[in-house]
């Protein structure tokens, strides 16, 4: 038997265990099979290597770039990717975010065929999904299921803080407020951030309140924003019943707004926090409905203009010297160039 013979065989085998694990559904091709109760049993296949520079029209290419790093082991080149696109590797499996199809939610997914190639969903959220898989099994991930549109780098959001410590109660004159017994007693406001390192010193020096409901899981060590805007709230409203939310991606903020505030006494919520590239300037984009969906919950959610304002903005009338249809934003210079 010839090497490509043989590689033909292998293959041939590997993709009749996938086919074993799926069956027709109408709209969506591959669904789960009835015979596998347990996705997470079919975690550790290891597909067929794939040539990770081969771009594929449904994977960014910053997240090829990342796997095609990672595949061979935890080398420099991979671990410097990863704190660049601040995402992590977890018993050699990338986290990564997958956006579905138009119309589909988390629940269309097709988990037994995503584990046939090695990858779990860790995150479900309302249509973008959270998972781990294999680096060198990127590329097989995006063909499992139909129902992904789109795999890339988790998005996460951009902390928003000066370098000088908040001044707001003594700005705002929020004081005044607090001699007239106004302080917000009773009311569950909840900072929604990426990280609370120094949480328990904050608590012990009496910046923020003993009886504060902590954030659950494990978060970054060094990132302490959360437990800074939780300090600014605690001075502003004294009387608060605090919470600590962590949100570090797309997927958490979906679930939190469709599946956790519904249940939860929070009625605020301050996110001093930025989406970069999530909207289109129209009130358009994922981000426009988690703030949507968490308003129709009846929750205050307030989130910081960003801190881009000083000389990264253009504000001025249209102007047409040539009548060309065109603004002229400087001279007759008609681009409003970024860099």
């Amino acid at each position: 038997m010839t090497r490509g013979t043989m590689r033909a065989v292998l293959l041939s085998g590997w993709l009749c265990q996938v086919a074993a694990c799926a069956q027709e559904r109408p709209g969506l091709g591959v669904s789960a099979s009835p015979l596998t109760a347990n996705p997470s049993a079919q975690l550790r296949v290891a597909p067929p290597p794939i040539d990770l520079t081969v771009r594929h029209p449904r994977v960014a290419a910053a997240l090829q770039d990342l796997a095609a790093a990672c595949a061979p082991g935890d080398s420099d080149q991979c671990s410097e990717r990863l704190r660049a696109w601040q995402t992590d590797m977890v018993d050699g499996r990338l986290l990564v975010q997958a956006d579905l199809r138009p119309g589909l939610r988390a629940r269309d997914l097709n988990e037994l065929a995503l584990a046939a190639v090695g990858a779990e969903v860790v995150t479900r959220g309302r249509d973008v999904v959270n998972l781990r898989l294999l680096p060198q099994a990127l590329l097989h991930v995006a063909d499992a299921d139909p129902a992904i549109a789109w795999l890339q780098v988790p998005q996460r959001p951009v902390p928003t803080i000066g370098a000088a410590l908040s001044e707001g109660v003594e700005a705002s004159r929020a004081a005044s407020f607090h001699c007239t017994d106004k302080t917000a007693d009773g009311v569950h406001v909840a900072v929604l951030d990426g990280g609370f390192a120094g949480l328990g010193a904050a608590i012990l020096s009496g910046d923020v309140p003993a009886d504060v409901v902590m954030p659950k899981g494990k978060f970054p060590p060094n990132e302490t924003h959360g437990t800074l805007c939780l300090e600014v709230v605690a001075d502003m409203a004294p009387g608060a019943k605090l919470h600590a939310l962590r949100t570090h991606s797309l997927a958490t903020m979906q679930k939190l707004a469709w599946e956790e505030l519904p249940n939860s006494p929070i009625s605020v919520i301050s996110h001093s926090m930025t989406w970069f590239g999530q909207g289109f300037g129209d009130n358009s984009g994922k981000v426009c409905r988690i703030a949507e969906q968490i308003r129709a919950q009846g929750v205050a959610l307030l989130s910081s203009a960003g801190n881009s304002g000083h000389k990264r903005f253009w504000r001025g009338k249209f102007t047409d010297t040539d009548g060309d249809g065109w603004h002229e934003f400087k001279g007759d210079d008609v681009h409003n160039s970024m860099v």
